[in-house]
């Protein structure tokens, strides 16, 4: 009965290091749901002179905590030989974000997500750091700049910036926790994404989302954790049927 006890206990242990390494990505936003920052072409949402607009999108599915705020931000419009303006929203069926700007058009658009104001009270830090996708950059874009800033409870603030010098894509981006020095990610109450194109850019924006784990544990492929986790349970299985599982021929 000890002997079966203990395969009980070590199938168990390592039935949990195997979720633990396999643990599921936190989604930040992969841009499924908009209402006020859906994308309409060159209107929504919009900026056609030097300044800002902010919308708030509230009771988003697949965004933290539930609240998308986007800002859009023309830093330089000539206006010339026609009217420039910034362009940014979620195209839900495709899921991405959209940034355009005319040809004499200069600004960027930030993302943050803190719930509404409350805070995200976000336990991050399983994890490695934050991936950001993108799709595609057109040949105006780089060198574009893309910058994270994670603030905690406490107040902690830090920022990351990368700088992607070539267009095209699909290109993923990873800003690793460790790097944010002095904020918790255990603790996260708002997370921003910035991202800074040249002149008359076109970006298409994928998912937002963490990625791997600050675990020292072994990453398997789905299929072979599959097979470790089968194998596991039968054995203890074994080891709680009628005779149980012996481990040494008496």
């Amino acid at each position: 009965m000890e002997t079966n006890r203990g395969i009980v206990a070590g199938t168990l242990v390592a039935l949990a290091l195997v979720a633990r390494s396999a643990a599921a990505e936190v989604t930040i936003d992969n841009f499924s749901s908009a209402v006020s920052t859906y994308y309409v072409t060159n209107t929504n949402v919009a900026q056609t002179v030097v300044g800002s607009t902010t919308v708030t999108d509230p009771g988003r599915a697949g965004v933290i905590g539930g609240v998308r705020q986007l800002t859009v931000e023309a830093q330089s419009l000539l206006n010339i030989p026609v009217p420039d303006y910034i362009v940014s929203g979620v195209e839900p069926i495709g899921t991405f974000l959209e940034y355009n700007s005319t040809v004499n058009g200069d600004g960027r658009i930030e993302l943050l997500y803190d719930r509404g104001g409350v805070g995200l009270n976000a336990h991050l830090g399983r994890a490695f750091g934050i991936l950001v996708a993108i799709i595609n950059a057109d040949a105006s874009a780089p060198p574009y700049d893309v910058a994270i800033t994670l603030t905690d409870n406490s107040a902690n603030s830090a920022t990351v910036t990368q700088t992607v010098p070539v267009p095209g894509g699909p290109l993923s981006l990873y800003f690793r926790f460790q790097d944010f020095v002095g904020v918790d990610a255990n603790r996260l109450y708002s997370i921003q994404v910035v991202f800074d194109p040249n002149t008359a850019a076109d970006l298409r924006i994928g998912r937002i989302e963490t990625y791997g784990t600050a675990v020292a544990a072994p990453v398997l492929s789905g299929g072979a954790s599959l097979l470790l986790i089968g194998g596991l349970l039968l054995v203890g299985l074994l080891a709680l049927a009628p005779g149980g599982a012996r481990l040494h021929p008496r």
